[in-house]
């Protein structure tokens, strides 16, 4: 009996082993050796088959020449003009299945795979996988061909989405996805193929999210500005693309909250004025906050129990906001958040003169000016003049900076150490002034106490260290700019696009005092002559003015001079 039941064990693992076996074998799989599948999957057949006219059906099935997987394919399948997005899809080794698709009479569709359809092994993507048919008695044949740029850098918009809507859908690229629409490659180029006759509007998308639309509060876009009169090919299409938002700027709510009256705006406040009525020497302190989108005003008066007030606020393409309300505080034990300070934008210019920044969470109600100073060394110090020296802003959450230095009192206890040593006092900071390294250093002291905010916060202390330069170790930047253009903007930028310096309307032009590093040259165009570059209005249509771009990077050496002759046609 046992003999029996052993037998029938060893049975049922050697079947057990059998079936595994089989089992793997039946399943695709990447092979465990051989030289690597570099070679991407190619179309065999298909049902429809390219340039298929009169087709009815509503799916479509394809055969490829190796074991294939779907990588993504309703992100990457791009379908034009688009169709019902519940259709359904499926894939079995070789062969790739759509299902559910309800397709119009007599229209033209493109099936563009993208990368959606890879080798089981390498994943290599099958190239150019297009698929173009007809449920109508011809296909239509018309191309519109371009590339996208973004206009402040001249850099193409690798994958950029490219939208067309006709003129009378009710839908554009902020509110829905249109019936054409493709990606750019990662050179920023385009082609629609096989589009219908008709008017259209162009637009491209830096389509972060890939819903195929625009979100104008962190995505980039463009458009053409004239209409397609699509009847013939269009080629070499120009879009560029700008992070703008066009949103209606509104203001969404008004309330008190905590210790604070606040008004909250759907988009970034740019600027903003706000004043008493009927008094308007009253004195209102209030702030931006929550990314600038909520404007904060601040409980300081008195024996007042409501207060009527009116608020302008610009977002940032100067659309405006004008409104009249009343504002009341409430009692309130919340807790006030802390006070902080910032330094910022600090630098010594080659004529000595420094330069920077302090912004605030809270507006300022008092500066303590003896305690904010420049130290050379342990006893030598500069004070700031209140009058001539400082700017604040309108609301006191910014402070402007703009002293000359004077150099010559660098290292003064040198000196007085050699005929005294009594010790000197010094101001106190982040690190000591004793026997400095470095003979060219100044530091700005932001003493504790320094500024108090509208809630009666004080500052702590802030120092910063900063070099004198050595005009010797500068270079020159000048140059010729041949144009027609007689209003211009000549921007001298980092790598970042960040603006260093700009001059207007100079064709003949000279950058000096530039510290080594590399450089970028562009020209802002001022087609209407208003004295600024224009971005354009989505609104109307008007598309941003040009912008010139000198297509390689100015490297600058130490005490170096560069000339450049740049022609703008």
């Amino acid at each position: 009996m046992l003999l029996n039941m052993t037998n029938h064990f060893f049975d049922f693992c050697i079947f057990l082993l059998f079936l595994v076996v089989a089992i793997s074998c039946a399943r695709p799989q990447a092979p465990s050796g051989g030289p690597k599948d570099e070679d991407p999957p190619q179309l065999v057949s298909a049902d429809p088959t390219n340039g298929t006219l009169m087709f009815k059906g509503d799916k479509i099935n394809m055969e490829f020449d190796e074991y294939i997987k779907l990588n993504d394919i309703k992100g990457e399948l791009t379908i034009t003009p688009k169709i019902n997005e519940d259709y359904e899809y499926k894939y079995n080794k070789k062969s790739v299945e759509l299902d559910n698709l309800i397709l119009e009479d007599s229209t033209t569709y493109t099936f563009n795979f993208g990368g959606g359809v890879t080798d089981i092994t390498e994943n290599n993507p099958a190239e150019n996988l297009l698929l173009i048919f007809s449920t109508g008695h011809f296909l239509d044949s018309l191309n519109i061909t371009g590339k996208v740029t973004e206009i402040l850098t001249g850099e193409r918009v690798e994958n950029a989405l490219l939208a067309i809507y006709d003129i009378n859908d009710t839908l554009d690229v902020f509110t829905g996805r249109a019936s054409y629409s493709i990606r750019a490659n990662e050179n920023g180029q385009f082609k629609f193929t096989n589009i219908k006759n008709g008017n259209y509007r162009l637009y491209a998308v830096n389509d972060e999210n890939r819903n195929y639309k625009c979100e104008p509060d962190t995505e980039s876009f463009g458009f053409l500005g004239e209409i397609i009169e699509l009847n013939k090919d269009y080629d070499s299409l120009s879009i560029y693309t700008r992070k703008r938002n066009f949103r209606p700027f509104k203001l969404t709510n008004l309330r008190s909250t905590g210790k604070y009256f606040q008004a909250r705006f759907n988009k970034y406040v740019m600027s903003y004025r706000l004043k008493a009525l009927p008094d308007t020497s009253k004195t209102l302190y209030s702030n931006l906050t929550d990314k600038n989108e909520v404007l904060r005003i601040y409980n300081t008066l008195e024996d007042i129990d409501s207060l009527q007030v009116q608020l302008t606020a610009y977002d940032t393409i100067n659309q405006s906001v004008d409104t009249l309300f009343y504002i009341r505080f409430p009692e309130s034990k919340r807790k006030s958040p802390d006070f902080n300070i910032h330094l910022r934008e600090g630098e010594i210019s080659t004529s000595n003169v420094f330069t920077g920044k302090i912004t605030f969470n809270k507006p300022v109600r008092y500066l303590n000016v003896d305690s904010l100073l420049f130290q050379y060394d342990s006893t030598t110090v500069q004070k700031i003049d209140t009058a001539n020296d400082l700017t604040w802003n309108f609301n006191r959450t910014q402070l402007s900076i703009e002293k000359l230095l004077n150099p010559s009192l660098l290292n003064k206890d040198t000196t007085r150490k050699a005929v005294s040593e009594k010790p000197q006092p010094r101001i106190p900071g982040k690190e000591s002034f004793e026997g400095r390294s470095e003979a060219n250093q100044v530091t700005l002291v932001i003493g504790k106490k320094t500024f108090v905010s509208v809630e009666n916060d004080s500052s702590t202390q802030i120092t910063e260290t900063y070099n004198f330069i050595n005009s010797a170790n500068l270079g020159v930047i000048i140059g010729e700019i041949i144009t027609d253009y007689s209003s211009f903007i000549i921007q001298l930028t980092n790598k970042a696009f960040e603006v260093q310096m700009e001059l207007y309307n100079q064709k003949v032009f000279k950058f000096k005092d530039l510290q080594p590093g590399d450089y970028l040259v562009r020209i802002l165009i001022d087609t209407n002559g208003n004295g600024k570059w224009d971005e354009g209005q989505v609104s109307d249509f008007t598309e941003p003015e040009p912008v010139y771009h000198l297509n390689k990077t100015l490297t600058l050496r130490p005490n170096w001079e560069l000339n450049e002759i740049i022609t703008i046609e």
